[in-house]
């Protein structure tokens, strides 16, 4: 189904006396507009409260691009890198501009979100205060939608609706190892609500893009033949540029993880309900065709990013907000609340409130509220792309570490840092941080095929800059290493047509990304993948166990039998196997297992503890509320991410009156 523009909000009032220009705009963008956003313009307003502020150049439908020029060429020589390792352009302007967000297919092409709606179209409310109640008192589309009506009338409807973001397509087809082609994959998001373009996802050929206020699903090789709007209702206000939907990411369990920051989100889903979160920023979770969306974890206030570890945990980098707080690297788990409201924005005495005052943004103190989960560590300003090593193409040296880009408007202070983590009992803590690239200005950063690390440059300055180059950064000396080559000719081939034992092989492959489409694969075979499944979990390869695991659970909501594979699996000698299994159980709400979760409760390791306690939550196993009261007392709030499974599972384990009573208990 193709859908675009804004369903009608209000209903429509008298049609105004308009100027030329009015007019010949309104005919411009009637024809350029999809229905049924042209006909709600054709409408016409009521007295608009305000106007747009005049720009220095006139918005219009064309993005605008420089040309060509030995500038990205010429930036290189400025770039620092660590030793061994280089840097080359892949593309440059005119093939891409204003790149916020870029991933790769299995062919190694390159789609590249580009704003050109940023802070021209997409207003900041720092230039429109006088709108900030307004913003702020919006609880859903409809409420943004006439809220844009209302403050800026119809000619500041039409004016907002020219610009459009738009999806570029990228590629090297010569294999010199430089763009020579590019083309526009999909574009004509421009109605008031639309933008900033943040995300953009390839698997077997399909495309999922983010763009406020809607989740895209895209098919075509070549461009967007079909396009199909998957979710809506993201982004209910203007707030800060920026804050935007982005993160989008296949997750061990077969499901679309995405973030938006705090322009918040009402959205109306395919099961007919509704997932409201419209003051903070959060992760969400959906399947591929946007069924099931659920919240999976809230409080943030601008998560541009998501990446999973090997051990299927997820993380982004969240901003500050410019009020003395400080970056933040998170941990992210379901049902977690990492503080942020968006009034702490505006706090009406300054200093972000509570924000600053309870110090809610710092890492674990003594004074920390316990309703939040404090993040791993404080971070470089500005985090925007985040990637995980795969397990090739750079050297072992790099094995575990995080790759965040640190956008901060200008050349001389961002770049790229790593960041390596250690288990710190149910979550993790910080080993080692260090700069990885400097002299540029990445937005985002991602491993292609081939090996190399891929990166976007802005180019220069806050504004658009009608820019954009992408490089990638690779050791010379495995450039032409014939692994890597037959690790790239391995991801861009068809998963799906190897047979199983060839799969089941893949599990325990150096590659993260190859053993993650061999579990996808895998699971796709139903009852012939279950022996092959069955066997790697028992097997010797630690990394063979974890997907196995993951792909019993993918086979278990359809197979019966999985879910008897998967329950032995909590006694497994591995921690780590037992720990997923007991997820996955949790995740299947397999109430059989109700007795393993609760022994779970007092296992050596603090991961398996926290996944059982996870479980009885989501199977509401009210007999487990002695058990859960006892390993909350163990655990003494040491462990603030065991403390809140622990916590969440007795609201949903034990009765009103049970919780009541522990008010006055007096462990902590």
């Amino acid at each position: 189904m193709e859908t675009y523009g804004a369903p009608r909000m209000l209903p429509p009032p008298p049609r105004p006396a308009t100027g030329a220009l009015a007019l010949a705009t309104a005919l411009v963008l009637l024809t350029a507009l999809p229905q049924p956003f042209a006909a709600e313009l054709e409408a016409g307003p009521a007295a608009a409260r305000g106007k747009l502020k005049d720009m220095e150049a006139p918005r219009q439908l064309a993005p605008i691009v420089e040309p060509a020029s030995d500038e990205a060429q010429q930036a290189l020589s400025r770039m620092k890198l660590p030793a061994g390792l280089q840097a080359r352009l892949w593309a440059a302007e005119p093939m891409l501009a204003n790149p916020v967000a870029f991933n790769l297919d299995a062919l190694g092409r390159v789609f590249v979100a580009e704003t050109h709606r940023y802070r021209t179209s997409v207003l900041d409310i720092r230039d429109y205060m006088w709108t900030l109640e307004d913003d702020l008192d919006n609880r859903n589309l409809d409420d943004f939608s006439a809220s844009i009506r209302r403050n800026f009338g119809v000619e500041g409807e039409q004016e907002l609706s020219l610009e459009s973001e738009r999806l570029m397509l990228l590629e090297d087809t010569n294999g010199d190892g430089q763009a020579d082609r590019s083309s526009v994959y999909a574009d004509n998001f421009r109605s008031p609500m639309d933008g900033i373009a943040s995300g953009v996802l390839i698997h077997r050929g399909d495309v999922w893009f983010t763009n406020i206020p809607s989740l895209w699903k895209f098919t075509g090789k070549a461009k967007a033949e079909t396009r199909t709007e998957l979710l809506r209702g993201f982004g209910i206000r203007f707030n800060y540029t920026g804050h935007d939907f982005h993160g989008l990411v296949l997750g061990p369990d077969g499901r679309l993880y995405f973030s938006i920051g705090d322009r918040g989100a009402s959205v109306p889903t395919k099961e007919g309900g509704v997932v409201h979160a419209p003051d903070t920023g959060s992760v969400f979770r959906c399947w591929p065709d946007g069924r099931g969306l659920e919240l999976f974890a809230t409080g943030l206030r601008n998560p541009q990013s998501l990446l999973f570890n090997e051990y299927g945990d997820l993380f982004t980098g969240d901003n500050d907000s410019d009020q003395g707080d400080e970056e933040r690297l998170v941990h992210v788990v379901e049902d977690g609340d990492s503080g942020w409201r968006i009034g702490y924005q505006f706090a009406p005495r300054g200093a972000a409130g509570p924000w600053n005052a309870e110090k809610l943004w710092h890492p674990r103190h003594a004074d920390q509220p316990a309703y939040l989960l404090p993040p791993i560590c404080n971070i470089e300003d500005g985090p925007s792309g985040i990637a995980y090593y795969p397990g090739t193409g750079l050297t072992p040296a790099y094995a575990g570490h995080i790759f965040v880009t640190h956008f901060k408007g200008a050349i001389t202070n961002s770049g790229i840092f790593t960041y390596k983590l250690k288990p710190a009992g149910a979550s993790y803590a910080i080993e080692t941080a260090a700069p990885f690239l400097t002299g540029a200005l990445p937005t985002d950063v991602r491993f292609g095929p081939d090996g190399k690390l891929y990166y976007s440059d802005w180019a220069e300055g806050w504004p658009k800059s009608k820019k954009g180059r992408i490089y990638s950064i690779f050791d010379p000396k495995l450039a032409d290493a014939p692994a890597l080559k037959d690790i790239a000719k391995l991801i861009a081939s068809d998963f799906t047509k190897k047979p199983v034992a060839e799969l089941a092989a893949l599990l325990a492959h150096a590659d993260w990304r190859v053993r993650l489409e061999a579990q996808y694969s895998l699971a796709e075979r139903g009852d012939a993948a279950l022996a092959a499944f069955t066997a790697a979990a028992a097997g010797p390869d630690a990394q063979a166990r974890r997907h196995a695991v993951w792909g019993l659970s993918q086979l278990a909501r359809n197979l019966p039998a999985a879910v008897e594979a998967l329950r032995p699996l909590v006694r497994h000698n591995d921690s780590e196997v037992r720990a997923q299994a007991i997820k996955a159980l949790g995740d299947l709400r397999d109430t059989a297992s109700s007795a393993a979760f609760v022994a779970a409760l007092t296992d050596g390791t603090a991961r398996v503890k926290f996944f059982a306690a996870e479980a009885l939550g989501k199977i509401k196993h009210a007999a487990a509320t002695p058990a859960l009261l006892a390993a909350v007392r163990a655990n003494n709030d040491a462990d603030a991410y065991l403390r809140h499974a622990l916590v969440l599972a007795l609201s949903r384990c034990a009765t009103p009156e049970q919780l009541t009573a522990l008010a006055q208990d007096d462990s902590r």
